[in-house]
């Protein structure tokens, strides 16, 4: 703020409209500061103007929006600073410094609008257009974590495989009586080194199944969080499997598996093609094939899963001698009319 004459006036600061309660004021005089008046700032010529970097009158625009945003002045479209750089020292001499206690206590981070008004004619006031308000620490930590992606999400965001956890899949499209969706049943095998336990130990597994078509477009989503409890044993690699479901309408999938081992701090993914047919057209169409074997490894299944099949399904396809094997699929007629024999 500048004025000639007496420097007392009244003051009043409005935050987003609301008067403030003045915390601190301060008027400042320098009589002394140095006026542009030494030959050397009154005789160098003005520069020429650098070339244009970006379209002609931005760069002006955007000079004179900070002077104002600040309580600035800019000095611009002119080949002569002498009166501006004049301006500068004057106004240095006398200003008043001003502090208040916001009414305001929410630390939002949001940008709050100031507006200094006083009682005198003939007075020009400038000052800053405003503030940002300080941001919640705590606030601050939980927007940041919801931002971030998830684990599981960068795990199947990638073109290729996470391949950080050992995994093989298996799954296969099955009629589901009266809905045209088909229901695709998921297996997920995991091989992972132990230390040696004396006790059972409980591993937590975090899964997720995204469908994308042929075309790259998000076609579906199933999450689920499984308790898998391994046996205790010597150090070694222990496998075990993760169960899931998905309902898919008629069409080619890839489907994009993930998993994260919170225990472990790990995550990783495997992609699987599938094909769902059309099981209401008419004729005979197979299902997919699922493969069970008994003794079996440790598998955490779900509901959706049991209803589904009689049968355990199983990602292994290496088997010893005395393993049991099952495979299991079914024939659906689609269609309303009955099938004949030729």
């Amino acid at each position: 703020m500048r004025e000639a004459g007496d420097p007392t006036v009244e003051v009043v600061i409005l935050e987003d409209g609301k008067p403030q309660q003045v915390a601190a004021f301060a008027a400042i005089d320098f009589p002394d500061a140095v006026e542009p008046s030494t030959p050397w700032m009154r005789d160098v010529p003005p520069a020429p103007p650098p070339p244009p970097t970006c379209v002609p009158g931005l760069e002006v625009d955007y000079l004179r929006a900070i002077a104002e945003e600040t309580g600035r002045r800019a000095a611009a479209d002119r080949n002569d600073f002498g009166p501006a750089i004049t301006q500068i020292f004057r106004e240095n001499n006398s200003y008043y410094l001003l502090g208040f206690q916001s009414t305001n206590p929410r630390a939002d981070g949001r940008f709050r609008r100031i507006e200094v008004t006083v009682n005198r004619p003939g007075v020009e006031v400038r000052a800053r257009s405003g503030y940002t308000a300080p941001h919640d620490e705590k606030e601050d930590r939980t927007r940041k974590a919801a931002a971030e992606p998830s684990p599981l999400a960068l795990a199947i965001s990638g073109l290729l495989p996470k391949g950080d956890v050992p995994m093989q899949a298996w799954a296969a499209p099955f009629a589901v009586p009266g809905r045209q969706e088909a229901a695709v049943p998921i297996a997920l095998g995991f091989r992972q080194e132990l230390p040696e336990r004396d006790v059972r130990v409980t591993e937590t597994v975090d899964l997720r199944v995204d469908a994308y078509s042929v075309e790259g477009r998000f076609k579906g989503s199933h999450s689920l969080r499984a308790q898998v409890t391994l046996k205790p044993g010597p150090r070694g690699d222990v496998v075990f499997e993760v169960l899931s479901r998905v309902n898919l309408a008629p069409g080619r999938y890839q489907l994009r598996v993930g998993a994260h081992l919170p225990r472990q701090r790990t995550s990783g993914s495997v992609y699987y093609d599938v094909e769902v047919p059309d099981f209401s057209k008419g004729g005979l169409i197979w299902s997919g094939v699922a493969i069970g074997v008994a003794p079996g490894v440790t598998t955490a299944t779900t509901p959706a899963v049991s209803a589904l099949l009689p049968i355990v399904p199983t990602t292994q396809r290496l088997f010893q001698p005395g393993d049991r094997m099952t495979a299991f699929a079914r024939i659906h007629q689609g269609g309303r009319s009955k099938i004949a024999p030729e």
